[in-house]
């Protein structure tokens, strides 16, 4: 770790970046991603504006005990484990000195992991801010191609839609050839469990494929 100070910091960015993130989810289904950058922010259940106190990262889903201070309606888990998450990665990420573009896919990762998984739907603008941060610090344009076939089968298969080929084909330029089989092992095994689950032939797929893709960049 760094200085305390440095380290507080870093985790308060990278915890009101989950928290942007997680409005920015719910305005875009809404059709009004606009608004997240003007107006209060309220609860989704009742409308009403919400204080300073609720909406802090983290510290405001204890304050409320996870439900609405107004309606009683529950507040997901998920808003600040992701906040909590996302905190603790940017530290580590300035204390390991790792280059700024993976965190901000990090964080879109989440965004479209999120959307499929709420909303089944993939913003364009997300997989093209994507594509354009593996120009920033790698590019792998033959993993792309590959993995854009992939995609092209399974949607030939009607085993995705065609929102997931372009996912396909945005991880892949992220992907160095030397992890590409890696990254389909595990997200053979991830959709595969994913499907096992939920029963379902048809489901998300942005979720099993990001993780397999944050691993087959580790392992």
């Amino acid at each position: 770790m760094g200085q305390p100070w440095l380290d507080i910091i870093a985790f308060s960015i990278g915890a009101a970046l989950a928290s942007f993130v997680g409005v920015l989810v719910d305005r875009w289904f809404l059709k009004e991603p606009w608004k997240i950058l003007w107006g209060r922010s309220f609860c989704n259940t009742c409308s009403t504006p919400l204080s300073f106190l609720e909406i802090i990262p983290v510290f405001s889903w204890i304050y409320c005990r996870g439900r609405c201070l107004h309606c009683d309606a529950r507040i997901l888990w998920v808003y600040p484990v992701t906040e909590l998450g996302l905190g603790l990665l940017l530290v580590l990420f300035v204390a390991k000195g790792i280059p700024l573009p993976f965190f901000f896919l990090a964080v879109l990762s989440f965004w479209l992991a999120w959307m499929d998984l709420r909303y089944q739907q993939l913003p364009l603008i997300g997989l093209l801010l994507v594509a354009v941060l593996s120009f920033w610090e790698s590019t792998h344009i033959d993993t792309a191609l590959f993995l854009g076939l992939v995609g092209l089968f399974c949607f030939w298969r009607k085993m995705c839609a065609s929102g997931d080929v372009l996912l396909f084909m945005t991880l892949g330029l992220w992907v160095p050839l030397v992890a590409l089989p890696t990254f389909l092992i595990l997200a053979g095994i991830f959709i595969a469990s994913t499907g096992f689950v939920l029963q379902k032939n048809r489901f998300p797929l942005a979720p099993p494929l990001f993780l397999a893709f944050w691993l087959s960049l580790v392992v």
